[in-house]
C-alpha cells in the first residue's frame, strides 16, 4: 500500500545549531523530525498493511500536538519575558491607569499555560458510526431548513 523507501533516518548526522537550539541538517530535517520518522518507521514495521493509514494519521496528530505544545511554551516564555523587560522601561513614563492595565494583561498571560493559550482540547476519537450519523443529521437539518425557506417563500402557501 505505502512505500516506506522515501523515509531515510541515515541522512546528514552533522547538522548546524539553529537560534533554537535545535540541530537542523543541511536538507532541513530537525533531529525531533528524525525521532518522529523512526517512530513511525517502528510503528509501521509492526503492523499490517492494512493499518498503515490509521496508524500514520494518529503517530502525525500526536507530532504535530507536540509541536504546537512545544511552540506555544516557548512563545509563552518569550511573551513574558518582553512584558517584564518593557515593564521596567516604561511603567516610569506612564500613569497608573496605564501601568494597572499594562499589569494586568501581564497577570492574565502569566495565568494562563501555554496550553490553555492554544485552546486544544483534546477529545475522544470519534467512530465511524458517530461521523456517518453526524452527516446523516446536518443532512437532514439542512434538508429540513431548505424545504422550510421554499414552503416560506413560495406563494401558494403565502396567501
Amino acid at each position: 500500500m505505502f512505500d516506506l523507501s522515501f523515509i531515510s533516518l541515515t541522512g546528514n548526522q552533522h547538522g548546524s545549531e539553529t537560534k533554537s537550539g535545535g540541530i537542523m541538517g543541511d536538507d532541513n530535517v530537525w533531529d525531533v523530525d528524525r525521532v518522529a520518522a523512526a517512530e513511525l518507521l517502528a510503528l509501521l514495521k509492526a503492523a499490517p498493511e492494512a493499518e498503515w493509514d490509521l496508524l500514520s494519521a494518529k503517530a502525525f496528530s500526536k507530532t504535530r500536538l507536540q509541536n504546537y505544545e512545544w511552540a506555544a511554551r516557548r512563545v509563552h516564555g518569550s511573551a513574558i519575558k518582553v512584558l517584564e523587560k518593557e515593564a521596567t522601561e516604561v511603567f516610569p513614563r506612564r500613569d497608573m491607569v496605564w501601568t494597572d492595565g499594562y499589569r494586568h494583561a501581564e497577570h492574565c498571560l502569566m495565568n494562563k499555560s501555554p496550553s490553555q493559550l492554544l485552546g486544544l482540547t483534546s477529545h475522544p476519537a470519534k467512530s465511524k458510526g458517530q461521523i456517518l450519523r453526524g452527516f446523516i443529521r446536518s443532512a437532514r437539518q439542512g434538508l429540513k431548513s431548505s424545504t422550510l425557506f421554499e414552503i416560506s417563500h413560495d406563494r401558494r402557501y403565502n396567501s
